[in-house]
């Protein structure tokens, strides 16, 4: 499912592909169009850009937030980067992911494949995810985080 953001610019759209990730997650059965995933286990989504993408000139900085009182310390917000310089607070309990796939990804043509990770103790729910890129911020959509039987991390 590609869905395009409102209010950029600068990205075209976002395919968080929920069909495909939500088999390899074994949630299938619970929904084909809204991403369910598990705790612990990395997830791929693609961005394109409506210009190339430079590493080395372009941070890419994330928002998860589940709930409307969403913080760091409870562990149902967090903020990461590619790359990750972010600085958290040190009662940060649940950091996420993100690194470019680039055997997947044609930055040249501003067209990125992300692998995101939440962390094995992330608390269950709702999230959403947000982008900010060149001065702009977007909703990139939402997704379902369940727990991970099947994870030797710290749950």
């Amino acid at each position: 499912m590609t869905t395009l953001p409102p209010k950029s610019s600068s990205i075209l759209g976002v395919d968080l592909k929920p069909a495909q990730k939500n088999a390899q997650h074994h949630t299938e059965e619970l929904s084909n169009q809204l991403l369910i995933v598990r705790r612990g286990q990395s997830f791929i989504l693609d961005v394109n850009f409506n210009h190339p993408y430079n590493g080395d000139m372009h941070s890419l900085l994330f928002t998860v937030t589940m709930g409307q009182q969403a913080n760091e310390e409870s562990g149902t917000k967090c903020v990461f980067g590619i790359p990750d310089t972010v600085t958290r607070p040190v009662g940060a309990t649940s950091i996420w992911r993100a690194i470019v796939d680039h055997k997947n990804s044609y930055p040249e043509m501003g067209s990125l494949t992300l692998i995101m990770t939440p962390p094995a103790n992330a608390p269950v729910g709702k999230y959403s995810l947000h982008l900010s890129h060149a001065g702009e911020e977007d909703d990139l959509g939402s997704l379902v985080l369940l727990f991970n039987p099947w994870c030797i991390g710290k749950q």
